[in-house]
């Protein structure tokens, strides 16, 4: 006898792979302390001008993620960071579901698409889904998709959700806003092709549509500024050999993370490309321009990945063929491959999750605070690497840098480039004595991998010494 799955039980199997994921230690995941900052200063103060954070003064500030910002210091203030571990889980299975709601829009298959859905959520979960604005983005893309596919299926007004979504994407990470308008690109030559073809009019209502998109961007505390900020943040080279992420795929790198992602990337682009050119199907053009596209992004820069994975899995489905209420014949060949996949997957992420969040224990920063919060005044500026000046700053110090990189580009704060100073502080190529004789610190907060505690601990220096160590953090204080 045939047997037979439930859809739903289908469905279920999903979230075996979510569990595996789970992971609670956000502290030290760098970004997370200033979006603190930004959102209780929000609150208490309004929409910044100048940058409040940093030691340096006056420096031009558009907090262009100011809405998230709030979300996550309220869920912060009141529940924790629990709370935020319990918000990120929910994001992700509104994600998850979102991906599987989409697969099945495409191709009405419901366990490819569950295995489609559970890969996805794997390989994004493993660096991207964390308590940061990109969890809200994710949401926004995957959205624009199922309506530019749901309108394709069905007209209707569903499609003029769209500016909402635009809206959203502005106030809540306006540096990844232009990307709305690139998913929308292959549908605007799909439906150009058609209004050649068989004189198909949407294309007009599409373009007011985002005309209206477009005018809806202006709603924000910055205006253009927060529309245009990815144009004036992104493409330096110091930012790029800096932050992972930021890289473009490169299979020589000697960042391991970055390799592993380079040669994922090519082979769901092999993959994939083989089933477009195996299948007897017709592959409409917007498909292979949103496929190809987005790869092409990746290569530009890692934080596209997400959306390259969801356009190339969830495309995919289509071309492979079971019946959408029932799997027949679950044997199993079919058994083994989804416990494969599960065992692979979450293995990955339990194991590669320490490379992305360190906590601030281990770090040794909590200790250091504490001691800072006993003996150093909160007016005194100190010196911090970017990964640790965040949190420092959460807590009243005011500091040399942080990771909001693109802050301390010329381009934005309109007074002076700080991050290409640090870019050679961070690879041993200033004169540190000049440096800190620069900004007159009486501080220091250092890691020991850094090449500062290299000039710290030679002859060179005889004015900073060490008053307080934790296990990868030294605090020196500058000799009277």
């Amino acid at each position: 006898m045939t047997k037979k799955i439930n859809k739903y039980l289908c469905y279920l199997i999903l979230f075996i792979p979510v569990i595996g994921s789970f992971k609670y230690s956000f502290k030290g995941e760098c970004d997370i302390w200033f979006l603190f900052s930004h959102g209780r200063y929000v609150l208490t103060h309004g929409f910044p001008h100048v940058d409040f954070l940093s030691l340096h003064q006056g420096l031009h500030f558009v907090m262009q993620q100011w809405l998230s910002s709030v979300i996550f210091y309220v869920i912060y203030k009141y529940f924790g960071m629990f709370g935020l571990y319990i918000f990120v889980w929910i994001f992700t299975i509104i994600i998850l579901f979102l991906i599987y709601k989409l697969c099945m829009l495409i191709c009405n298959n419901m366990f490819i698409s569950s295995v489609i859905a559970a890969v996805c959520l794997s390989l994004i979960e493993l660096a991207f889904i964390t308590c940061r604005p990109i969890i809200f983005s994710l949401v926004i893309f995957i959205l624009l998709i199922y309506l530019m596919e749901l309108y394709r299926k069905k007209p209707g007004k569903s499609i003029y959700f769209l500016i909402l979504l635009s809206l959203l994407e502005v106030n809540l990470h306006a540096s990844m806003w232009p990307i709305l308008f690139i998913l929308l690109l292959p549908y605007v030559v799909y439906y150009a092709y058609l209004f050649y073809r068989s004189n198909d009019r949407f294309i007009f209502k599409l373009l007011f549509i985002m005309l209206l998109m477009v005018l809806v961007g202006f709603i924000n505390p910055y205006g253009i500024e927060s529309m245009t900020y990815s144009l004036r943040s992104y493409g330096s080279s110091d930012i790029n050999n800096t932050i992972w992420e930021m890289n473009g795929l490169n299979f020589t790198s000697t960042l391991y993370y970055v390799r592993f992602f380079s040669y994922l990337t090519f082979l769901v682009m092999l993959c994939t490309s083989y089933i477009f050119i195996q299948t007897k199907k017709k592959i409409e053009i917007y498909k292979l321009l949103l496929f190809y596209g987005t790869y092409f992004m990746a290569l530009s820069n890692i934080r596209n990945i997400p959306l390259f994975l969801i356009v190339s899995l969830v495309f995919c489905s289509q071309y492979i063929n079971y019946k959408a209420e029932y799997i027949n014949d679950f044997n199993l060949k079919y058994k083994i491959a989804y416990i494969l996949m599960f065992i692979c997957t979450v293995g990955v992420i339990i194991s590669s999750k320490n490379n992305y969040i360190m906590s601030d224990e281990y770090l040794g920063q909590r200790k250091v605070l504490e001691y800072m919060e006993k003996n150093v005044s909160k007016k005194e500026p100190i010196y911090t690497m970017n990964t640790n000046g965040g949190y420092y700053s959460y807590y009243g110090y005011k500091t040399y840098i942080d990771t909001r990189a693109e802050v301390f580009l010329k381009k934005n704060n309109h007074k002076k480039e700080i991050f290409h100073e640090f870019y050679l502080n961070m690879n041993g190529r200033i004169d540190y004595k000049k440096f800190l004789d620069k900004y007159k610190f009486n501080y220091l907060v250092v890691n020991v991998n850094e090449p500062l505690k290299g000039y710290l601990d030679s002859k060179l220096n005889t004015e900073y010494k060490v008053i307080y160590k934790s296990k990868r953090t030294l605090l020196y204080k500058k000799s009277n």
